[in-house]
């Protein structure tokens, strides 16, 4: 019996969509169009059900825990201490690497800003990048986690409706003969290799499947029936990604020029941020640079508070207790100055946001979302009915997502 969809449905779509697009959209045009537009189109026919088929295996790792909870506690009790402190980590990582690759985009918007669009003096890096630093770490103090989260809870559709507004804005300013170049041999299987972790991450929704599989538990306590909700969640959103995206990158890639988008790579900015240094409205010109410095912003708080989370958990373990409320607040306070001190002083050398996210932030979620669940599917054997076929396809795509940017940057 297939299960009807309800508003609650229609909430965590939404939900899911808002999570998944964000500063990684910005960055995919870059990579995509560098090789043109085909190696995209083909990637575009494969990555929905994979998308589908690793997130809706992740969501049913909780969804049909006994007590659905946060996915390190579920691996913790599934696999044990270790294996929970695994993830953990894995997630820390993922949290830290992108904290430093928005980070690094917002320092590069902000001096092309200057440089290009107010034509004044160039600041120094060193200074640009501390005043940011201080001004957004400031911000984060101020703010609080409450009143951060209804921040990027409110501005995150009026920014993917600004994007969607681009990507129509753009059409008119498309050039089809992009179409005719196909690349072949060793530049499509290049392509194909830088291109898939990257569009890989832009669609990726892996940290707030467990947040939808306890939300769909606690409004369905049949896990059966809760389980073919989420499921029906999880396809939507990874149809109307993928659709969004595609729809995105297709209309920037054909309306800037190869060469463009390789100046772009190698001064490591954005594909909004190199738009508008090619647009004559002046309003938009002006604009474009603000859309993206707001987008990036947004994903930074996500990622800091996630990697935030992240170090306080790690303190309350080595602790072995949990902190009292007051004791809870201090901890935040050391663990964003010791997350922010390091970690801008890193974006502050510029390292590739494209590499950070191809080399780092991929393969952590190819193991987490893609190839974790396969194993734990086949250790548990509460999960042994999920055993398919399209279970080794995920591994086998999860392990490919690993290694195929490194393996793209060497041949």
């Amino acid at each position: 019996m297939l299960a009807q969809t309800t508003q609650h449905d229609v909430e965590w779509v939404l939900t899911l969509f808002g999570t998944a697009v964000g500063a990684g959209t910005l960055f995919l045009p870059i990579q995509a169009g560098l090789g043109g537009i085909w190696p995209l189109i083909i990637l575009s026919t494969i990555c929905f059900p994979l998308v589908w088929l690793s997130h809706r295996a992740l969501t049913h790792l909780v969804v049909t825990h006994p007590a659905p909870c946060e996915l390190p506690k579920v691996i913790e009790d599934d696999l044990g201490p270790l294996a929970g402190l695994t993830v953990n980590i894995l997630y820390l990582v993922f949290y830290l690497g992108m904290v430093v690759a928005y980070a690094t985009g917002m320092i590069n918007i902000a001096a092309t800003y200057i440089d290009y669009q107010m034509g004044m003096e160039a600041i120094p890096r060193p200074v640009l990048s501390l005043l940011i630093a201080l001004g957004v770490t400031a911000i984060m103090l101020a703010a609080g986690e409450r009143t951060l989260l209804r921040i990027t809870s409110a501005v995150v559709f009026p920014l993917i409706f600004a994007l969607l507004f681009l990507s129509i804005y753009l059409v008119p300013l498309w050039d089809s003969s992009i179409l005719m170049t196909i690349p072949k041999g060793h530049d499509l299987v290049k392509s194909l290799l830088l291109i898939t972790p990257i569009l890989i991450f832009s669609m990726d929704f892996s940290p707030v499947c467990a947040m939808l599989a306890i939300s769909y538990r606690k409004h369905y306590p049949d896990a059966r029936m809760a389980m073919r909700h989420s499921d029906r969640a999880v396809y939507w959103n990874s149809l109307l990604l993928l659709v969004f995206l595609l729809f995105f990158v297709l209309s920037c890639v054909l309306a800037t020029r190869p060469q463009d988008l390789l100046f772009a790579r190698v001064h490591n900015i954005d594909v909004l941020t190199l738009l508008s240094l090619a647009m004559h409205p002046t309003i938009l010109r002006m604009a474009f640079p603000l859309l993206a410095f707001a987008t990036i912003l947004h994903s930074y708080f996500v990622v800091f508070l996630g990697a935030r989370a992240g170090v306080v958990t790690l303190l309350d373990r080595i602790k072995h207790q949990r902190s009292h409320p007051d004791g809870q607040h201090t901890l935040e306070w050391i663990a964003t100055l010791l997350i922010a001190l390091p970690l801008w002083l890193l974006a502050f050398a510029d390292p590739s946001i494209l590499a950070i996210m191809g080399m780092l932030a991929a393969p952590i979620v190819a193991l987490v979302c893609y190839a974790m669940p396969v194993y734990v599917f086949r250790r548990i054997p509460r999960l042994s009915i999920y055993r398919d076929r399209a279970s080794t396809l995920v591994l086998a795509t999860g392990i490919f997502i690993m290694c195929s940017y490194f393996i793209g940057t060497w041949i």
